[in-house]
């Protein structure tokens, strides 16, 4: 009996106008941009049906409508036994599923739809559908690391203070008008916000105290094509931390465009280390996101498991 691969699509992930991928072509200077996003719905369901169809592959498309779903899916799929379960959608559509799937030995397949797709980036997935679906095809398993707050997984990184703020800000119409753009809202949102002192305690003799902006990588990019680790590894047992000790906007454009340029390294007020766990503290209780969906507050306990999950990656 022929393999039919199960196939999990979030429908309200990375939809967007072309007036979003030209702004994110111009402003973010992204090369490649995920065209899924710009098609209806039963549009997509029928790129994805006939990529896979091209391969000789089956697939059985499973609609998700409410947040939380794909990890229920993803789970009973893994308890029925199957080896891959395949994702459309961004990096909280992969979170959802990472959470199904993680411990078992079912395999993640991604096909990236999403707003930013850093998880996609980071492990070197193509944004394109064909490329997509050629790497499912090829079925090279990866192990990878995945960070654990409290009772769930992330999979692409953790931030907090202005990010979830700033995620807070935008409605799902400035997503599909402006695409990853959207997030440089966080710029004009810094202008009003208190930003509570940090206080990091980890492994390894690292504590530091009145950060400002704290960010914790498991692939590296961040927001898209925004690189905060450039020597990030998903199966080296370790999260790579970033600390940001200024807050002024003009010093968080300078942080913005060294991420996109991939030299963060090069701003001495930006402290990086890596550590297997970590606790983040502060005064007053600040929101926590898990792959761009806010679940947490602080205080909180971050920790990396190794080899958590196995995703079909180049």
């Amino acid at each position: 009996m022929p393999e039919i691969i199960p196939v999990i699509i979030n429908p309200a992930a990375g939809r967007k106008k072309r007036l979003a991928v030209l702004l994110e072509r111009l402003i973010l200077f992204s090369p490649e941009v995920p065209t899924l996003s710009l098609l209806s719905l039963e549009r997509v369901r029928e790129r994805i049906d006939s990529a896979f169809s091209e391969w000789g592959m089956n697939v059985r498309i499973i609609l998700t409508s409410a947040p939380g779903e794909a990890t229920e899916i993803a789970t009973q799929l893994a308890e029925k036994g199957e080896k891959l379960v395949v994702a459309v959608g961004g990096d909280g559509t992969i979170n959802e599923v990472v959470n199904g799937l993680a411990g078992s030995s079912a395999a993640l397949g991604v096909i990236p739809m999403g707003t930013s797709n850093s998880f996609a980036i980071g492990l070197g997935i193509p944004l394109a559908l064909a490329g997509a679906v050629d790497v499912i095809r090829r079925r090279k398993i990866r192990s990878i690391d995945l960070g654990k707050v409290g009772n769930r997984y992330f999979a692409m990184g953790v931030g907090m203070s202005l990010d979830t703020l700033t995620l807070e800000s935008i409605e799902p119409h400035g997503k599909r008008w402006f695409g990853a753009a959207a997030y440089l809202k966080g710029l004009f949102v810094a202008l009003f916000y208190a930003f509570p002192k940090l206080d990091i305690e980890a492994d390894g003799g690292h504590s530091h105290r009145g950060c400002y902006h704290v960010v914790i990588s498991n692939v590296g990019f961040y927001g898209g094509f925004f690189c905060v680790a450039e020597h990030a590894r998903t199966d080296d047992g370790k999260l790579d931390v970033s600390l940001f000790k200024k807050k002024g906007v003009f010093d968080l454009m300078r942080y913005v465009l060294a991420a996109r340029r991939g030299n963060l390294a090069k701003c001495r007020d930006v402290v990086r280390f890596q550590c297997r766990r970590l606790q983040v503290t502060s005064a007053v209780p600040v929101d926590v996101h898990l792959d761009a969906e806010i679940c947490e507050t602080t205080p909180c306990e971050i920790e990396c498991i190794r080899s958590a999950v196995s995703v079909v990656a180049p």
